[in-house]
């Protein structure tokens, strides 16, 4: 049986990919949680990212409780609701906050506001969570 030899990956006369720019250690670049596009949950790019807050309200708010082992006890239970009346933007709002309660308890978020906004005449309304990344200091917001 003969030796198989492995190249190692990088730069060298067996690969393929000469990396575009390098980095120094005295200088390393941040890493920044993918940048996903909330309504379809494609990656808008992979060269630039999304601040970690931002993307745990975003996975909270996409990820539904219960659904599997490694999620028993985070994301939410939007799913239960049968109904969106006059009482649901009440029960969203108890429900963002139980969703989120780490991060504001841990100082990384606000929740500002949870709002029933229509999306065209006709369609219906969607549920808005209003926050603000207490870290950047800069609001965002995400449908239910």
């Amino acid at each position: 049986m003969t030796d198989v030899i492995i190249p190692p990956a990088g730069v060298s006369p067996l690969g393929f990919f000469a990396p575009v720019e390098f980095v120094g250690p005295e200088r390393p670049p941040a890493i920044l949680a993918d940048l996903i596009d909330p309504k379809t949950g494609d990656y808008r790019s992979i060269l630039r990212g999304m601040h970690p807050v931002d993307s745990q309200v975003l996975t909270r708010v996409r990820t539904r409780r219960g659904t599997g082992a490694s999620v028993r006890d985070i994301g939410n239970l939007f799913g239960t609701f049968e109904l969106v009346d006059e009482h649901a933007p009440q029960q969203a709002k108890f429900e963002a906050q139980r969703m989120l309660d780490d991060l504001v308890v841990r100082g990384d978020i606000s929740i500002d506001d949870v709002r029933a906004d229509e999306l065209t005449p006709g369609d219906g309304v969607a549920l808005i969570l209003f926050f603000t990344n207490l870290r950047t200091k800069k609001p965002g917001k995400v449908a239910l």
